[in-house]
């Protein structure tokens, strides 16, 4: 289900990317709730993608994490059905380089209990994920020991 609800949105405000930041750097509540659908929504469909297409290694992006091996095989099986084509083969292999190409240390490996697949898998935002936060709604999560900072509201 790629719908995102509103739960997830403010597990996904409580979660690791805005901890420590001060309220003054935060844009404003509407935005934050904007960014933050449109990052969940695209994590859940590199979550659907990596699960129809075999799983494999997770290329960890500035947007989040990507289904590497899950995209390529998503890609080479619509080439094998006709529906996608790249005819040219310098064009081709140019396409193809990223999955080719050395990610170092932003790419997991294909073991399944790698903490970067686990984090994929297994976000802070989800309900239940290890990470996810039970602070008020309205309220940033705060680093281990620091008292929670109340957000701006629109």
């Amino acid at each position: 289900d790629l719908q995102v609800t509103d739960a997830e949105v403010e597990r996904f405000l409580k979660s690791e990317p805005f901890k420590g930041v001060p309220v003054e750097q935060l844009p404003p509540r509407e935005q934050l709730e904007m960014i933050s659908r449109q990052l969940i929504q695209r994590h859940k469909f590199q979550q659907a993608i990596y699960k129809a297409f075999g799983g494999g290694r997770v290329l960890m992006q500035q947007q989040g994490a990507e289904a590497f091996d899950a995209a390529r095989r998503l890609l080479e099986d619509a080439e094998a059905k006709g529906k996608f084509a790249i005819t040219d083969p310098s064009l081709r292999e140019a396409y193809y380089r990223f999955w080719n190409m050395d990610h170092g240390p932003m790419l997991s490996s294909t073991d399944p209990k790698d903490p970067r697949v686990q984090q994929f898998l297994n976000p802070p935002w989800e309900a239940g994920a290890a990470g996810a936060t039970t602070a008020p709604a309205g309220e940033a999560a705060a680093p281990a020991g620091a008292a929670p900072t109340t957000r701006p509201q629109p």
